[in-house]
């Protein structure tokens, strides 16, 4: 299902039922439902079934049971009252990059850096469990204290489910899924229950946790799960304000950040309170339905972080990257494209268009092919092997995806994807870029009427589309890129900062 025949779907829900209402455990539970049918309807046609075989369904048994076994009996790592932060930073546990041999997360450290040098002090949760040095030691483990969390919620989950039952319209409502054969779409009645189980008890452990350090200030990656809607919930309840750092495609097509027809006029206890938003256009779609509450969400204008490091006082840490790839690049010579993969879309029939681009592409032209941070080995392995079939071009694998994506993008010409958020950050870069599917055609509908990026169907002829995408512009002059409003000034205000 395209994005926008998703949300309409979800829209005509919301019409018909008073979703703002429906409320367990202190807080309204829609979002949970609308996020997690609409993403999974998008998604479907693209999501690959392979059965395990014995072998590999009894490793991945057991390998889950020792996780659990090691996080129920592993001491966790203590954050006592003594540990003072102004500010309390939730990873999304998969954002980062290298960078000189250390992690750096690409939208919590550069924050943390300005933060740092206006003598305020951060923490930042990991929930996933990331073996490796990170750029500030103030990072703090945590997966088996939401682990912990969890199994002590299914004690709740009966109580819930008791709860929910006596809701008549949401009874209608699964109802009238099953009639229109939605059911698999979205979480049923227990799979609801164990959700809002787990995210009342992550909250209170990160009430306590907000408490012991003292922050005046939260900021999160990707809100839209579990641990990030019981880190709103805490907050929430600890009028401590919330701050979600955009990290990809938003708009109106994206349910969690687009399209809210019902909202609560105090708004949603499990969404943030406010979000930070790379351009004026992400910026108003979020205030077209935030208005409604009142001031409990809004947005702002804040570019991506590590881009707006990379251009002050990160500059020259930066140009050792690009400078490196720049002999690689060879542009007084060679056209370079960046090809930017995606974890959901990486099937068979995407490889083989994006095969077909390269094969048709001029000599002239090399490729990269840049992992997302959520491809497994096994997909980027797949992709090594389907993109260098039937031609002699240079294509590049690990030189596009270890350095930093700005280092990348500032020596390509061009940029080919399915429907990655990297058209949004090649655009500081003036870079254009093709979209190859109606699903990407969607998502950046906007930019494709502005003349921006380019729609590719299946079976174009790719010489015509490269020659209309590299035609030059006013824009193809290489521009310095001011980021004087990177959305720090906002976090310092609401921190009490002049």
């Amino acid at each position: 299902m395209k994005p926008k025949e998703a949300i309409t779907l979800i829209n005509c829900f919301e019409a018909k039922y008073p979703v703002h209402t429906w409320r367990s455990q202190g807080f309204c539970f829609w979002p949970i439902l609308r996020i997690n049918a609409d993403l999974k309807m998008q998604h479907a046609e693209f999501s690959t079934s392979t059965s395990l075989s014995l072998r590999e369904r009894i490793y991945s048994r057991t390998k889950s049971a020792l996780e659990i076994l090691r996080s129920l009996f592993e001491k966790p790592e203590s954050i006592s009252a003594s540990r003072n932060a102004d500010v309390v930073c939730l990873s999304d546990g998969i954002s980062f990059q290298k960078l000189n041999n250390v992690y750096w997360d690409k939208f919590l450290d550069p924050i943390r850096e300005t933060l740092a040098s206006k003598k305020h002090t951060s923490l930042a949760l990991d929930p996933a469990k990331n073996d490796f040095t990170p750029k500030h030691l103030s990072f703090v483990k945590i997966a088996n204290q939401l682990f912990r969390a969890k199994i002590s919620s299914l004690l709740k989950v009966c109580q819930i489910k008791r709860q929910l039952s006596r809701i008549k319209e949401l009874n209608d409502f699964y109802n009238e899924l099953e009639q229109k054969e939605l059911a698999p779409f979205f979480p049923g009645i227990e799979a609801l229950a164990i959700k809002i189980a787990f995210i009342r008890f992550e909250a209170d452990y990160f009430k306590m946790l907000l408490t012991n350090t003292g922050a005046r200030l939260a900021i999160q990656v990707s809100y839209y799960n579990t641990d990030g809607f019981a880190f709103n919930l805490a907050c929430r309840e600890l009028q401590i304000p919330c701050v979600d750092i955009q990290h990809g495609m938003t708009g109106a097509e994206h349910p969690a950040y687009g399209s809210w027809t019902k909202v609560p006029e105090s708004g949603f206890e499990i969404l943030p309170s406010f979000f930070w938003s790379w351009t004026e256009i992400d910026v108003a779609t979020i205030n077209d339905w935030a208005k409604e509450t009142g001031g409990f969400h809004r947005a702002f204008l804040g570019k991506q972080p590590l881009n707006s490091y990379f251009q002050t006082s990160g500059k020259d840490l930066f140009r050792q990257y690009s400078d490196n790839l720049a002999r690689l690049a060879d542009k007084d010579h060679k056209k370079n494209v960046l090809i930017s993969l995606q974890p959901v879309f990486i099937s068979e029939k995407i490889l083989n268009e994006l095969l077909k681009a390269i094969q048709d592409s001029p000599d002239n032209f090399q490729w990269w092919v840049r992992a997302h941070p959520c491809n497994t080995p096994q997909e980027f392995a797949l992709a090594k092997g389907f993109l260098v079939k039937g031609h002699n071009k240079n294509v590049f694998f690990d030189e596009a995806t270890d350095p930093p994506l700005m280092a990348v993008l500032s020596n390509m010409d061009l940029h080919v994807t399915h429907c990655s958020s990297v058209v949004l950050e090649a655009l500081d870069y003036d870079i254009p870029s093709i979209v190859i599917d109606m699903f990407g055609k969607e998502l950046f509908a906007d930019l494709i009427r502005n003349g921006k990026v380019f729609y590719c169907p299946p079976d174009s002829d790719w010489q015509k589309v490269f020659k209309e995408a590299l035609l030059p512009t006013e824009a193809t002059c290489k521009k310095e890129i001011s980021y004087a409003s990177s959305g720090n000034d906002t976090l310092l205000k609401l921190l009490g900062d002049n």
